[in-house]
């Protein structure tokens, strides 16, 4: 197996440090605009600007974080595919993704995390630590699913979506693109519009501009 190149140097980039060590990968070193970065032994190959004279042989895994917005992960993903470099899919010794589970490039599925029978992971995934998608459970390109948080079989949860710690999506439903589901919340029924939903059940946190439109007139936000 040809050797990987992780871009991004922080928290996440040590995580998927230790899950490929443990699953026997050879990893070049990492790139990073802070050449300080502290990646436990793998090297610092330079910025953004050493992607442009990558080698055949190397495979790449983007190992920024997401909380929250998708957008730096995606834009990286973007560039890589433009350059026409390769992306890895990196599972962790400890975990466990299923021969009948589909993984897309670039995901990494990191250790206690468990991929049922036919489940499709989109590209550029995040399944965190603990974290479990259940059978013939969907979840679109560049999300996360944090740790120790549960897709159960069947639901769908869209592109660029956080489904946060120990939150649970329930059997079945839909949960639209850019969600993002807050820690500990459970979602029972179908998500249809972008935005935080928190709680139990989970519902969508208004914004203050959301509050402020809902104000009568004369009325403040507050009233």
């Amino acid at each position: 197996m040809s050797a990987l190149v992780f871009i991004g140097g922080g928290g996440h980039g040590r995580a998927c440090l230790e899950a490929a060590r443990s699953a026997g990968l050879t990893v070049t070193g990492f790139i990073d605009r802070d050449s300080r970065a502290n990646m436990q032994g793998a090297p610092w190959l330079g910025d953004d600007d050493w992607l442009r004279q990558a080698t055949d042989g190397q495979r790449f895994l983007i190992t920024v974080g997401q909380v929250k917005s998708a957008a730096i992960r995606v834009r990286l993903y973007d560039q890589l595919k433009a350059l026409g470099l390769p992306l890895a899919a990196l599972v962790a010794g400890s975990a466990v993704v299923s021969p009948w589970a589909t993984l897309g490039e670039g995901c990494a599925v990191l250790h206690h995390a468990l991929v049922n029978a036919g489940a499709d992971v989109g590209a550029n995934c995040i399944i965190n630590s603990g974290a479990l998608v259940e059978h013939d459970a969907v979840i679109g390109a560049h999300s996360h699913v944090a740790t120790g948080a549960i897709v159960n079989g069947g639901a769908r949860v869209g592109s660029r979506c956080l489904v946060g710690t120990r939150a649970v999506v329930l059997q079945g439903v839909t949960v639209a693109d850019d969600v993002v589901i807050g820690a500990g919340a459970v979602v029972t029924a179908d998500i249809e519009e972008a935005g935080t939903w928190v709680g139990v059940p989970a519902r969508r946190l208004e914004t203050a501009v959301d509050i402020h439109a809902e104000a009568g007139p004369g009325q403040s936000p507050a009233q």
